[in-house]
């Protein structure tokens, strides 16, 4: 018999699978970054997926302006096995974790997520796990003072930007963003930010406008346009990776 088919006919047992599912995939999130922050803060390019389309995301939709659109009951909650309090919980220990490794590496790649963070989402998650009583004292007290940390840091940083003339040969051709670490790829020469190359050669193994094999190491290096732009982003006061 087709359990999954069968699931489907029952909405709440489709649901409920799902739920104990993202759990146990919530769960195992937690004690990777709980014993392994240091590498994933050192992998720059993992840092910033897991924290803009995971952490900044979940928080968005959980305490965000979308909380809006969850209207089930408690009672609803425990039948289907959704928790929020204890995703909330999850969520901010993570931040935690890695902010004990780099605090300002963590900050910067918050600071450029536009899509999900904001700084009303993330005070509104101190106050849900203050009201709730999620996090012992201590740990309560030093993601509040992370959260109004990045709000000062980010209205900063983007003040930065807006008003410096940034030349468009230090953007990103892919993300339009100035650049850390700037690498061309081989075939097409198209010039990207090398957290973007190897975002895409993960997902791909090909050059995105080539549509031709690429690996990592394939990737020329800018030395001359990565100094370039350094000192450029230093003067301005732009933070940059490295």
């Amino acid at each position: 018999e087709d359990v999954y088919r069968r699931s489907r006919m029952n909405y709440k047992e489709h649901a409920k699978k799902y739920f104990g599912l993202a759990s146990k995939t919530w769960k195992t999130l937690w004690l990777l970054v709980k014993h392994c922050a240091q590498v994933i803060v050192e992998g720059h390019t993992l840092l910033e997926q897991l924290l803009h389309t995971s952490l900044d995301a979940q928080l968005y939709f959980l305490v965000g302006p979308e909380m809006k659109s969850i209207k089930s009951s408690p009672q609803e909650y425990d039948e289907l096995g959704f928790n929020p309090k204890e995703l909330v919980k999850q969520i901010a220990e993570i931040y935690m974790f890695l902010v004990r490794v780099n605090r300002d590496e963590v900050a910067r790649i918050i600071s450029k997520d536009e899509r999900y963070y904001s700084s009303t989402t993330f005070s509104k998650a101190v106050s849900f796990l203050r009201k709730y009583s999620l996090l012992p004292p201590d740990q309560l007290t030093d993601f509040d003072a992370f959260v109004k940390e990045l709000a000062e840091r980010v209205t900063q940083q983007r003040a930065v930007f807006d008003e410096a003339d940034i030349p468009a040969e230090y953007l990103c051709e892919m993300m339009a963003d100035i650049m850390s670490d700037p690498v061309q790829f081989p075939q097409s020469k198209k010039i990207v930010d090398r957290s973007v190359a190897v975002r895409q050669i993960m997902g791909s193994d090909r050059d995105p406008y080539a549509n031709t094999p690429v690996k990592v190491e394939d990737l020329i290096p800018m030395p001359e346009l990565k100094a370039e732009i350094h000192r450029f982003a230093k003067e301005k006061g732009i933070a940059l990776e490295g």
